[in-house]
């Protein structure tokens, strides 16, 4: 991950090393994660890698490190080709760090070189393996990570409608404020609903009138009242709480996830499609979604 911290990445690469700052977010580092598992020494570098313990030998022996004269080297050529560790530019019992070089050589006094490919494993698992799930749990149980918003997953909601509502609690779909901040040029940034406000997440689905007319009319229609919200999140988390009938408020949370996925629907005919649908015709095309 460091030799993707160079400012002028672009593209995939680019997001791929702006992980290590999101995990640094949730207080996580990448060696948390994975561990490189020696083999035979030929895909590990001695130096710039973590291969004992979780620190780097470059920061846990900082002063040899300054002066060894072939920091780029593997551990295989550093043991195989020279039969030693290390080639010094100076003598380190001279430099006055004798007890770094006794530790260096105690740390690589336990490594034995096997036949084999070097390789990443997990520690996140007991077999080693990467999981998303592993991951998620992770972050949810880390200290400096934010309360997630409530999300139900279920095989009656299609995936495509529940991780649309899981981007929606995080502002991660693309309306039209979030275009302009990811540096997208758009003609406009107003709600092509209401055509008054800048569209974001939260607008779109919760404050737009397009959007609170047909809540309230699907709210009308189950037979309960449209709640005091002021984001996406307070609306996903209003079904799992609602009501004392476990069969009832499960109908409840797919009519809610039905109505978020569906006004991004609406939104979408209008603006690339040039199909406006009424409150109405959309309040009727969600209750019938919502059943089948």
């Amino acid at each position: 991950m460091e030799y993707l911290s160079c400012k002028k990445i672009i593209g995939v690469w680019k997001n791929i090393a702006s992980v290590k700052k999101e995990l640094e977010i949730h207080g996580c580092t990448v060696n948390d994660i994975f561990k490189q598992n020696v083999k035979s020494g030929q895909n590990t570098m001695f130096w710039q890698e973590s291969w004992i313990g979780y620190e780097k030998l470059k920061h846990k022996y900082v002063d040899l490190y300054d002066l060894e004269s072939k920091k780029n080297r593997t551990i295989a050529q550093k043991i195989v080709d020279t039969g030693v560790p290390c080639r010094w530019r100076s003598c380190p019992l001279e430099a006055g760090i004798s007890r770094q070089l006794c530790n260096l050589y105690s740390d690589f006094a336990l490594i034995r070189l096997v036949a084999g490919k070097d390789h990443w494993t997990c520690n996140l698992n007991g077999d080693g393996r990467f999981t998303v799930e592993a991951l998620r749990k992770k972050i949810d149980q880390s200290p400096f990570s934010a309360p997630a918003p409530s999300v139900i997953w279920c095989k009656e909601i299609p995936i495509k409608a529940t991780c649309f509502n899981w981007r929606a609690a995080h502002e991660r779909i693309p309306t039209a404020s979030a275009l302009i901040n990811g540096g997208v040029n758009i003609c406009s940034p107003i709600c092509s609903s209401c055509i008054g406000m800048i569209e974001d997440s939260n607008h779109l689905l919760v404050y737009c009138p397009f959007a609170s007319t047909i809540r309230e009319t699907i709210f009308r229609w189950y037979g309960t009242k449209s709640p005091l919200v002021s984001n996406t999140k307070e609306l996903l988390q209003f079904p799992i709480t609602w009501g004392t009938y476990p069969k009832k408020r499960k109908i409840f949370t797919i009519i809610c996830y039905a109505l978020l996925s569906g006004l991004w629907k609406f939104r979408n005919d209008w603006l690339f499609r040039n199909l406006f649908t009424s409150p109405t015709n959309s309040a009727d095309f969600l209750k019938s979604m919502a059943y089948t």
